[in-house]
């Protein structure tokens, strides 16, 4: 009996010593057991009310987190925590973001749409970015410094990272800057460090035979040194991440020979390139067995990243031309179609240059060419409404917008064959202007214009003409330049400037409207609501840009809501009030008759106040002026609104009398509608200011908790004691 007590110790002893091999806890009572439960149930609860519901945690790839290196990881079964995903609809990644326990998955702010900017439903690019985690070494440690990534154009740069089995291997990384939100999130990218070079000097680059004979430019150092850095496209990964290299473009040195058009017989001297509409120029190449050819190659500011990279330009040096003199230009006796025009030389002399974009490779080379646009003169013939006929004066283009006028073509003898529709000067393209298709504009000639009322146009009744003065003292009236015809805008006869149609919807009070405002998704413009009236004379609300932001389209509609100059003189040193009606503040100015009236901001009036004037100008109040509803609340205590079950604050409204508000989270959907409420924090914060500083009254607190203690009576059951039979 007693040996088989011993040998049952001994199993019980060796099965304990068996778990604790193991790394398994020994048997726990009863006892322990319930006193281990008890004190993991405090920690749960320590930990919730220590937890921060409201904060908000991005994740990242859960392979980059770093590792507890202690080894003492639970073995518990864990949550798994959101991961980032690709929006494959938006070709983006998007991120999870907690708050408050709910997931919502976000893209980071350079990838978001500007309404998801405006609403906040984006994540800030620093917050996903890891630090970098391969190892950036010298340029000179790897056979190949960089390669080319072919489906992206972009250049990576040559990093060691180390794999699962320990052993080192090379991946290219590119920049931080040309770097995908997955590969920042992942820190796989070359960091770009602000430049800590000094002022770049005004001399000639020396050439880095160590690196593909790159240029490296001088710069200023603070001890007054002489230092050359690359610039920043030809910096190594290891100058970036530290720093060392100047801000700019290096291109390499052209590789081909400029031809004169000369010596190009009978090839053409320019091309056009049909995939970008680029002029090409004529250059001489040598291929790998010597033989010379033709090659045509864009002027340096249209050369791509690789063209510039390879050599492959017409560089255009800077141009050596004098001050334009004021005379007619003169027809190229070499290129009839092209104009040559006057300038001072350095001795005096008057010398000819072509303006640059009908300058050869070589003018462009040598700098023998003057700055500016030279179109070919128009072909077509302008005519007067008056000659037309039937046919349209003006048209719109629809896929532009643009205002066209009507044109007569000639045929060689000068007899006109059709109409054509072309566009004024300033807004023609560069082909149009090339080949002469578009309405000259001459320099306004019009005076001073004069604050008069403008006078309806007696040939033309849907168009103001505006009263300027001569330079005889007369007065003339000119239309504004989107009126001008054809015929007045290449005489100059017109007036600088926008005529807009006046306005044709019916501008009332917001509080006619259940939404005086709605934003457009599309321009984040903010929109007014006016009325107008259709065909069948059934009023409707339209919503209506302000003028300032209106299009040229809507302008010329009379689609806009008009934009009186502001009538304030000058803001009152006095405190803001709050308008609760439309959550807004306003300001202290004097009116007219002396007395005190307060009025919005330009950005956040009405309709009605944009038409009047009634506003202060966005800059005209100081920025340290105190704004927002906790202004307008006061010392007096909260009452109980008893039909609502709830607080109700004190606040000054926009007319300074008291009246009392519901916090936000208490407010009825009425009050929302109609702003009537205090928002919660605001409340929070001047509550505990209030308890604070003045003296504290309890009552609506008491009511409150009265009102509480009656519904739990109301609700509780009562226990009814029948008579015994």
């Amino acid at each position: 009996m007693f040996r088989r007590k011993q040998d049952a110790l001994k199993r019980s002893g060796g099965a304990t010593n068996n778990r604790q091999n193991r790394g398994l806890s020994p048997p726990i009572s009863r006892g322990d057991r319930s006193s281990g439960a008890g004190e993991a149930r405090q920690k749960r609860a320590n930990t919730i009310l220590n937890s921060d519901s409201e904060s908000l945690t991005v994740s990242k790839p859960p392979s980059l987190r770093l590792q507890d290196a202690s080894g003492d990881v639970s073995k518990a079964k864990q949550k798994k925590e959101p991961k980032p995903t690709y929006d494959i609809g938006k070709g983006r990644m998007i991120y999870p973001v907690t708050k408050g326990g709910v997931t919502q998955y976000l893209p980071v702010r350079s990838q978001a749409s500007d309404s998801e900017i405006n609403s906040g439903a984006f994540v800030e690019d620093a917050a996903v970015r890891k630090q970098p985690v391969n190892t950036i070494s010298d340029g000179s440690k790897f056979k190949r410094p960089t390669v080319k990534d072919v489906n992206t154009g972009r250049t990576l740069f040559a990093t060691t990272t180390t794999n699962s089995k320990g052993k080192e291997k090379i991946e290219y990384l590119p920049r931080q800057s040309e770097a995908t939100a997955l590969e920042l999130s992942s820190g796989k990218y070359i960091p770009e460090k602000s430049p800590i070079t000094g002022e770049e000097l005004n001399q000639p680059p020396k050439i880095d035979s160590d690196n593909s004979d790159r240029k490296l430019f001088a710069t200023l150092a603070a001890d007054g040194s002489v230092q050359y850095f690359p610039k920043k496209n030809q910096a190594t990964a290891k100058e970036l991440a530290e720093g060392r290299y100047l801000e700019g473009f290096a291109a390499k040195d052209p590789v081909n020979q400029i031809l004169d058009s000369s010596v190009l017989g009978d090839k053409r001297p320019t091309v056009r390139d049909v995939n970008t509409g680029r002029t090409l120029f004529a250059t001489e190449t040598t291929g790998l067995l010597g033989t010379k050819k033709t090659e045509y190659l864009p002027r340096q500011s249209e050369a791509t990243v690789d063209e510039l990279n390879a050599g492959k330009y017409i560089p255009e040096k800077d141009s050596i031309a004098g001050e334009e003199l004021e005379q007619p230009p003169k027809t190229d006796p070499e290129n009839g179609g092209r104009k040559l025009f006057a300038t001072k030389g350095a001795d005096g002399s008057v010398q000819y240059f072509p303006r640059k974009n009908q300058a050869t490779a070589m003018e462009l080379a040598e700098g023998r060419y003057l700055e500016g646009f030279a179109a070919k003169e128009p072909v077509n013939k302008v005519k007067n409404p008056s000659e037309l006929g039937n046919n349209r004066p003006t048209s719109t283009e629809a896929r532009t917008g643009r205002k066209l006028y009507a044109t007569a073509v000639l045929d060689s003898d000068g007899n006109e064959k059709n109409i054509e529709y072309l566009p004024r000067q300033s807004e023609a393209t560069i082909e149009e202007l090339n080949a002469g298709k578009y309405i000259p504009e001459k320099a306004s000639i019009a005076g001073e214009e004069l604050y008069q009322p403008p006078k309806t146009d007696p040939d033309n009744s849907g168009r103001k003409l505006f009263a300027t003065k001569a330079a005889d003292g007369t007065v003339e009236y000119f239309p504004k330049k989107n009126e001008a015809t054809p015929q007045e805008l290449a005489e100059g006869r017109y007036l600088e400037g926008f005529a807009a149609k006046e306005p044709v919807n019916q501008i009332e009070e917001a509080g006619n409207f259940n939404r005086p405002t709605v934003k457009d998704t599309n321009t984040g413009r903010t929109l007014f609501a006016t009325t107008t009236t259709n065909w069948f004379g059934n009023k409707k609300t339209e919503y209506l840009p302000r003028q300032s932001e209106a299009t040229d389209g809507e302008l010329l509609a009379g689609k806009y809501i008009p934009e009186q100059d502001s009538i304030v003189d000058e803001v009152l040193n006095k405190l803001p009030r709050y308008d609760f009606g439309n959550q807004r503040d306003l300001f202290a100015v004097k009116a007219d008759d002396g007395s005190t009236v307060y009025l919005p901001k330009k950005s956040q009036a009405t309709a009605k106040e944009l038409l009047e004037g009634e506003y202060v100008e966005d800059e005209a109040i100081s920025q340290n002026a105190p704004l927002g509803p906790g202004n307008a609340m006061t010392n007096a205590a909260p009452k109980f609104d008893t039909d609502n079950n709830r607080k109700i604050f004190a606040v000054k409204d926009k007319d300074g009398n008291t009246t009392y508000l519901p916090r936000k989270s208490k407010a009825t959907s009425q009050e929302k509608a109609q702003g009537l409420f205090i928002l919660d924090n605001v409340v929070d914060e001047y509550e505990d200011k209030r308890r604070r500083t003045a003296l504290r009254d309890d009552s609506a607190n008491i009511a409150q908790r009265r009102a509480q203690r009656a519904a739990r009576l109301v609700a509780r059951p009562v226990a009814l004691s029948l008579p015994s039979k």
